[in-house]
């Protein structure tokens, strides 16, 4: 099992939005020492949504979010999603994984 966190949502300064990841491996008593965390750098089924209905699909990844990694029982590994700046009065934002089939929601822009 991985649990995926969102650690944090930066706006870089030309406005494209930023999401930091945490990748966590538990995998005691499966008979396996780890997992493997697959590239999502050509991913199209990781995106966001905003509150006006548009869809933004990743840019650019960083870290292990662009690479394959090992992730050893109980330790973690970390990358980001870069969006394209959000769209004229959007105001929050839905990640979406359809691969994992989870949303995380909540993300508010705040000026």
């Amino acid at each position: 099992m991985v649990r995926v966190c969102i650690v944090s949502v930066d706006v870089r300064a030309e406005g494209q939005l930023q999401f930091n990841f945490t990748w966590t491996a538990f995998v005691e008593g499966s008979g396996y020492d780890y997992l493997i965390k697959y590239s999502d750098q050509t991913n199209h089924n990781m995106y966001i949504t905003d509150d006006l209905g548009n869809r933004y699909d990743h840019i650019e990844t960083g870290g292990e979010a662009g690479r394959e990694v090992k992730i050893l029982h109980g330790h973690s590994a970390s990358g980001w999603f870069l969006f394209p700046p959000a769209q004229t009065g959007a105001t929050s934002f839905v990640f979406h994984d359809d691969d994992q089939l989870v949303t995380f929601e909540g993300f508010v822009l705040v000026h």
